[in-house]
């Protein structure tokens, strides 16, 4: 497995992102969309993101104002933060992470 394509937490993009590959995101992103296809996106914890987010499994650890698209799984963590519809074949959402949405279980 190729190591990810990490975007840092000092870096701010205002921007579509799309990539055929895996993504963990640390630091400001604002966009209509960020697409990885069938890879992984990790939303990690001083990530701050507003975008529409589709990826084969995303895992959030920061925060997202925007709807999360997995085609596997969506996964977040204590941490997460999620402003936004969630939808997946399987959601992982525990009871300390703050979630304000729809989950759509596809």
């Amino acid at each position: 497995m190729s190591k990810p394509t990490s975007l840092g937490k000092t870096v701010t993009v205002s921007g579509d992102i799309t990539a055929d590959e895996d993504i963990h995101l640390e630091g400001n992103f604002r966009a209509s969309k960020i697409d990885a296809g069938n890879h992984t996106i990790v939303v990690g914890q001083t990530a701050n993101v507003e975008a529409e987010l589709f990826a084969g499994t995303i895992l959030v650890i920061g925060t997202v104002n925007g709807n999360l698209n997995g085609k596997i799984l969506v996964e977040m963590r204590d941490t997460a933060s999620v402003s936004g519809d969630i939808y997946a074949p399987k959601i992982a959402l525990p009871a300390r992470a703050k979630f304000k949405g729809r989950l759509t279980y596809t």
